[in-house]
């Protein structure tokens, strides 16, 4: 086995989740893979994979990371036997929670453990009260944002880390002051948003009469799907993060981390930007069942890309049949995207976002071209002043943004 590092998304509770949002594009798998009503991983399952996914990453630094659905459905003593058993297979090395989690079910007993365990919590938080409760309510129809705001307030009762995660939709993609002067005032210091792209099943077409024309010389999509009006439009993805650079980087650089300003910092260095979709090549990110299978992605649990379960073969051997998978995503780029002068920031972006066509009529461009564009010209002024800056020994806030 080589030094390769891997990262799984763990996803405890399956598809089952407490709160039903309009967006979510994860409970449609609790009927499409079979699952029962209340799915949660055995001991079992959990100590075969805490235990093969030590052996396969060799760094003396290990994250672990918790999804859904809605993880904390499982209950506090799931996460107890985890700590269990990472000490039990971990042979002293760090290990790093991170909960990924809609903050609903926080108690004070939750976060005494979480506290205790240093697990670093993601809340999903949509921004203010009226926005995040248009797409984000409970089972019964009611917006969640008390609850999770609860559960934000007990993060900090007991100094618990977190950041926010913020999809982006049709209801704030719009709102860039308003979401990230909320997201500044009630988070800790860093955000990550991701940008809604989901397209509607042809039947609803049909149902709802509506139909897609593909211009000449336009960004058209491919098939006969139309985009949910839930998700937001290439430009305006673009303008959003243009609109939330602009106020970082005269108030914040230094204070505030945004992923996406992060990643593209990185990139410019020289360094890996941390995000899969913008790695020139992926497949070693895959995703884990309850029930030990594993999938190709995150974004891709679906049967065609099921590697198989961590029983029938060891979580290594299933990584390495998910490289082509990966490699994939380099091999696949239209020519637009190999000639663009900001290609080598995006790498093409998600694999599963690439469903859009060229002005030439190549497959394989990627919905958000536009906005990504849009945001690396705009910044690439700054972001190489930064990194100068850096290479001379200086921090990032340091940066004399006064020419851009």
């Amino acid at each position: 086995m080589d030094c390769r590092s891997y990262s799984i998304l763990c996803k405890p509770a399956g598809a089952s989740c407490n709160i039903k949002c309009d967006y979510c594009f994860y409970l449609d798998k609790k009927e499409l893979l079979n699952q029962p009503a209340a799915s949660v991983m055995s001991e079992r399952v959990l100590e075969r994979f805490i235990s093969q996914y030590l052996m396969i990453n060799t760094l003396n630094e290990v994250e672990f990371v918790w999804q859904g659905g809605e993880p904390m459905l499982c209950g506090l003593e799931f996460y107890k036997m985890v700590v269990l058993l990472q000490k039990k297979y971990g042979s002293g090395r760090k290990i790093l929670n991170i909960l990924q989690t809609n903050g609903t079910l926080l108690t004070d007993s939750w976060c005494e453990f979480l506290a205790e365990n240093k697990f670093l919590v993601g809340i999903s938080i949509d921004g203010p009260e009226d926005i995040h409760n248009t797409f984000r309510c409970n089972r019964d129809g009611n917006g969640t944002f008390s609850k999770v705001m609860q559960g934000i307030d007990l993060l900090k009762k007991h100094r618990i880390p977190y950041n926010t995660l913020t999809v982006l939709n049709s209801e704030n993609v719009t709102r860039i002051e308003e979401v990230y002067s909320f997201l500044k005032e009630i988070g800790t210091g860093y955000m990550q948003f991701i940008p809604m792209v989901e397209r509607m099943p042809a039947i609803y077409e049909e149902e709802l009469g509506m139909t897609w024309s593909e211009p000449p010389g336009s960004l058209g999509y491919s098939g006969k799907k139309i985009m949910s009006p839930i998700s937001i439009t290439p430009k305006q993805f673009g303008d959003f993060y243009i609109g939330v650079f602009e106020k970082w980087r005269k108030d914040d650089v230094g204070k505030q981390a945004v992923q996406f300003f992060e990643a593209t910092l990185g990139m410019h260095l020289g360094k890996p930007p941390g995000l899969c979709y913008f790695e020139r090549v992926c497949g070693h990110a895959g995703a884990l069942e309850y029930n030990g299978d594993l999938y190709s992605c995150d974004h891709f649990v679906y049967p065609k890309y099921l590697l198989g379960n961590i029983f029938d073969m060891p979580l290594w051997n299933l990584m390495e049949k998910n490289r082509d998978f990966g490699i994939s995503k380099a091999l696949e780029l239209p020519k637009k995207c190999l000639d663009c002068e900001v290609g080598h920031l995006c790498n093409g972006g998600c694999i599963k976002h690439r469903f859009c066509m060229t002005e030439d009529g190549e497959k394989g461009l990627n919905y958000l071209c536009e906005g990504y564009y849009a945001f690396f010209t705009h910044t690439a002024e700054y972001f190489q002043e930064m990194q100068q800056s850096i290479l001379q020994g200086h921090k990032p806030a340091d940066t004399d943004t006064g020419s851009v």
